[in-house]
């Protein structure tokens, strides 16, 4: 599975949630995307392979920034990752409410 396919799944479900996926770009070490979420949700979340994806230092000095500041830095590498979060968090949940 590559970390593509895996931050393709991610924009999937949260669009299901109705939610918001941005791409961060050009942005040198910061998380791969910002997903905001119903309930006021806002999430950072850094794609990597499964085997082998590594941390550059810059991710990792950005990412401990964000988390200083109080904000939620995922580290996704599977499928079965994401959907954990979604059931665990609820997000299904919201989702069936408003269909």
């Amino acid at each position: 599975m590559t970390e593509d396919k895996v931050e393709e799944h991610a924009c999937k479900r949260v669009k299901q949630a109705r939610g918001l996926a941005i791409k961060l770009r050009f942005l040198r070490g910061w998380p791969d995307r910002i997903f905001l979420l119903p309930g006021a949700f806002l999430l950072f979340v850094e794609f990597k392979r499964p085997v082998g994806g590594k941390f550059e230092p810059l991710q990792e000095r950005i990412h401990a920034k964000l988390r200083v500041l109080g904000f939620t830095v995922l580290v996704w590498n599977t499928k079965e990752q994401v959907d954990n979060y979604f059931q665990e968090y609820g997000h299904e949940q919201i989702e069936r409410e408003r269909s």
